[in-house]
């Protein structure tokens, strides 16, 4: 029964043309449980909706891509929605959901990005606030979960609580990671 389930999500997602509902439901669908298996199988499938019309399904792709399958291999289009999908909410929530895949692989490239929204003052402090959580995956791993928290929505962080000071260390220590996520 479970795999039916599945094989009617991808198909529907495969095939496209659903209502947004529809779609959400089948993301999710393909996500849960938790099977590396399938996360990575039906992967590009999902990634596409990443520029759907509706944010609510562009969410669900950020969600399956970044914080649920914390795929590496879509890291830069998890930080690229990080930096323009046109719904702040998703910006900031790509933000976080590239944290979740730099707590384990490092790139160099995501890492400046998400030093650049942290940093621009032009940026709205929700996504700001994101992307520090992010940057504290990135550079402590597992070990940050409690504090990156803090800076995320429901935490009691703002902008004013940055650590400048490690802010500015990000850089030298981001020289010799690798560009991209492996």
């Amino acid at each position: 029964m479970q795999e039916t389930n599945v094989e009617a999500a991808y198909d529907l997602l495969h095939t496209g043309g659903a209502s947004s509902e529809a779609i959400c439901a089948a993301i999710v669908q393909l996500g849960k449980p938790l099977n590396e298996e399938q996360i990575h199988r039906v992967s590009s499938v999902v990634a596409q909706y990443l520029h759907h019309e509706n944010f609510l399904v562009r969410n669900r792709s950020i969600w399956f891509l970044g914080c649920w399958g914390k795929l590496p291999g879509y890291l830069n289009a998890v930080i690229d929605a990080a930096k323009s999908d046109d719904e702040l909410d998703n910006r900031a929530f790509a933000a976080r959901c590239a944290g979740q895949i730099l707590k384990k692989v490092k790139a160099k490239a995501a890492i400046e990005s998400l030093f650049e929204m942290v940093n621009d003052p032009a940026e709205v402090p929700d996504v700001r606030l994101a992307a520090y959580s992010a940057l504290l995956y990135a550079y402590k791993g597992d070990k940050a979960r409690a504090e990156a928290s803090d800076f995320e929505p429901m935490g009691d962080k703002q902008l004013g609580d940055f650590d400048l000071s490690w802010l500015a260390s990000l850089p030298k220590w981001a020289e010799g990671l690798p560009d991209r996520a492996a």
